[in-house]
């Protein structure tokens, strides 16, 4: 198990908000125009224990290459967001980065909103539900 963020328009990122989908082709012309920085995939790669490697496939996934150290983080491209798994700093930035030229905005699994401090440091702000002063549940917390 592992933390996502998320890049996305709709309010929240689990919503089914079809209106505000970033579309496959917006997504696969972003990765183009960021030339060898992004490095398209059709597949991921998923172990399952007890067989051999499968692949299964999934339009829009794609590699971060440029990544500052050896590592090659993964954008997911599913349902009109793009979602990577326990992000590091630069990744966070990246998709801080992404999310500002696909006028959408960087979200976790728990509906927080990430961005630059004035400082330049990654900061992240819970988002408030409609019309209640309460924050908006954890996936976990279900009473």
């Amino acid at each position: 198990m592992g933390y996502d963020l998320h890049i996305t328009r709709k309010e929240d990122w689990s919503d089914e908000e079809p209106n505000k989908d970033i579309s496959l082709e917006e997504w696969l012309a972003y990765i183009h125009s960021a030339g060898s920085e992004l490095e398209l995939s059709d597949a991921s790669w998923v172990k399952v224990p007890g067989s051999e490697t499968e692949s299964q496939v999934a339009p829009g996934f794609c590699k971060w290459t440029a990544h500052p150290s050896d590592e090659r983080p993964y954008f997911d491209y599913f349902r009109g967001s793009i979602s990577t798994k326990n992000p590091d700093d630069p990744t966070t930035r990246k998709m801080l980065s992404m999310a500002s030229q696909l006028n959408a905005k960087v979200q976790g699994d728990d509906g927080e909103v990430y961005g630059l401090s004035a400082d330049n440091e990654i900061v992240y702000r819970h988002i408030e539900v409609a019309n209640t002063n309460k924050r908006k549940k954890a996936w976990w917390e279900f009473w």
